[in-house]
């Protein structure tokens, strides 16, 4: 009898801990959102380099790993919208809502 119920106590744990993890990745694959990558000129020369194009709105994340650096890649992504705007351009004109990637992957 106490091997059965050993036997069942592992058991509820190892579905406990399965269904849990399946809801967490579950929750998280539902926060990402469809972008595009897009690249608007070399700050050197007044361009405002990467950008990140969510429903037709464009924004400047605040670290983009070198390998996303691709105009025109289409990606999947998790992100923050910060407070703060980010100006770039001649005369610093643009500003776009800054965001900072919480996960990104390509589509």
């Amino acid at each position: 009898m106490k091997v059965k119920m050993k036997l069942f106590s592992v058991f509820l744990m190892c579905f406990i801990l399965f269904t849990a993890i399946n809801r967490c990745s579950d929750h998280d694959n539902n926060n990402l959102v469809n972008g595009v990558v897009v690249y608007l000129g070399s700050p050197a020369a007044d361009g405002c380099g990467w950008a990140i194009n969510i429903n037709s709105k464009v924004y400047k994340p605040i670290e983009l790993q070198e390998n996303f650096q691709e105009n025109k890649l289409k990606i999947k992504l998790d992100y923050i919208l910060l407070e703060d705007s980010a100006r770039c351009g001649y005369l610093l004109q643009e500003v776009y809502p800054q965001i900072k990637i919480v996960e990104i992957k390509q589509r």
